[in-house]
């Protein structure tokens, strides 16, 4: 069991729209008694049912009583035993419409809500960075953006100390120069 798919953000009004969607990975059907959802704030709604084998369970946010935020959102599944089996963070605010579906390991914000049905992403140029143009959190929270914003600033740093380097060993040699000052650092 994993949760697949949040609609924090729908179009029109939240409590009308609003909804988590809960994937069965196995080939036989589960019952989700003893199963919950809870949320940031720790408020949490029992599930019950069942979802077929390889498929999707909807519940609406009339169905649980939980209301999602639209940003800085932490939705957990709980096993019958209590235990997190499944978790999903987003801090970015969700674009209205768009829902936050698992690709793989990681969640993408995709304006198509597949609510029951296998989640789906638009199709983009080769070579063109998906996750970018979502604004993408991963399921542990980590902005890949903000990942690869902190890669530029580790790449700048490692080039400036590189860069000391040849200046202060240019200048400990005076033959290595070109001029008769030394090198700034």
């Amino acid at each position: 069991m994993y949760i697949s798919e949040l609609l924090p953000n729908p179009k029109g009004k939240d409590s009308d729209g609003e909804f988590i969607e809960i994937g069965n990975e196995k080939k036989e059907p589960a019952l989700l008694a003893g199963w919950k959802l809870r949320d940031k704030s720790g408020k949490t709604a029992t599930l019950g049912g069942s979802i077929e084998g390889g498929g999707y369970r909807v519940f609406t946010a009339k169905q649980t009583k939980i209301s999602l935020n639209q940003s800085n959102e932490v939705i957990s599944l709980l096993g019958p035993a209590g235990d997190i089996v499944d978790r999903v963070s987003y801090v970015a605010a969700a674009p209205e419409g768009s829902s936050y579906a698992r690709k793989g390991e990681s969640f993408f914000f995709t304006p198509i809500a597949t609510p029951g049905a296998a989640n789906q992403f638009p199709s983009v140029a080769p070579g063109a960075f998906k996750e970018a143009s979502y604004g993408v959190i991963g399921a542990s929270g980590v902005s890949d953006v903000g990942a690869i914003f902190l890669g530029v600033i580790i790449a700048a740093c490692l080039s400036a100390a590189a860069l000391w380097a040849v200046r202060r060993l240019i200048n400990s040699k005076p033959d290595l120069r070109t001029h008769d000052k030394p090198l700034p650092y």
